[in-house]
């Protein structure tokens, strides 16, 4: 599994009600056996952090 997305990691993305091909933003939570943990796909930044913050807790 890479880190960096592919050239054709792409989804449609908008802005000012204009499509285009934006990347794909997934992030991945790395437990402390150096496994992933949990995997967020299509993520959006509102909230976001606050997810990855909890799961973060949780692994404990």
């Amino acid at each position: 599994m890479a880190a960096m997305p592919k050239p054709d990691d792409t989804a449609p993305a908008f802005t000012l009600n204009r499509e285009y091909m934006g990347v794909a933003r997934t992030t991945f939570l790395i437990g402390p056996n150096g496994k992933i943990a949990h995997v967020w796909e299509k993520v959006r930044v509102k909230d976001h952090a606050e997810s990855v913050f909890q799961a973060c807790c949780d692994l404990s």
